[in-house]
Order: C-alpha cells, then structure tokens, then sequence
C-alpha cells in the first residue's frame, strides 16, 4: 500500500538547509559540533570582511605621523630632513620642496626605533 498516488510521482524540491541537515546527518555530528562548525564559518567571513574595509597601511607616511610619534611640530620634523638628521634613505625623492615631506614607513620606523633605543634625539 505505502505511498499516495498524489506523492508518488512528487520530487522533493531541492534546498540548501535539506542538503547542510543531510550532510551533517551523515556525518554524525551533535548540535555543539554544528554549532562550532557554524561559528567558525561565521568568523572566517568577518575576518575577510575586515580585511577588505580595513587596507593595511600605507607604505608611505606623512610629516604628522612622525610628528605624532615623536611629540613635535612638523615644522621641527622639516627641519630635522633639511639638516640631514633624518637620514635621506628615509625620504621619499620628490617630497619636501614646497610640498609635504613623505617617507618610507619601514625606513623611517626602523629609524625611530633606533633614535628611541638610543635617545640620541636633540631638540632644536
């Protein structure tokens, strides 16, 4: 006897949560597995979402960003380029001139880091 006529020729319609629910039935899994498998999938697109509308940082930085890390004036910054404490392996070419200092993150953050260890700034 078993199936009705009106469900004997009927396909089961195809859906994402049937095939997740077989899947994981087939697999064995208990609610806290899912619900970890869940989670961890969740956070991965975060991270990826993150990554994308937060860049990483430049590679080129400005007068205020040292400035900033160093409690002085860009003015003072300036100054320090033109006499040549700054090294110039840490300067963008083209920068300063009438136009703003840039420079090379890595270069000049090795370069702090040095003056900080040393304390070898001097205030002009």
């Amino acid at each position: 006897m078993g199936a009705s006529a009106a469900t004997q020729g009927r396909v089961r319609p195809y859906h994402w949560k049937t095939a997740v629910d077989e899947f994981l039935r087939g697999h064995r899994l208990d609610h806290q597995e899912r619900m970890a498998v869940a989670l961890e999938n969740i956070s991965a697109s975060q991270r990826r979402l993150a990554d994308h509308l937060a860049p990483a940082p430049s590679d080129i930085v400005d007068t205020p960003y040292i400035a900033r890390h160093l409690g002085c004036t860009t003015q003072w910054i300036a100054q320090m380029v033109r006499s040549g404490e700054i090294p110039r392996g840490c300067v963008v070419p083209g920068s300063g001139k009438g136009r703003q200092w840039k420079f090379y993150r890595c270069r000049i953050e090795d370069w702090l880091a040095k003056q900080m260890k040393g304390k070898t700034l001097t205030v002009i």
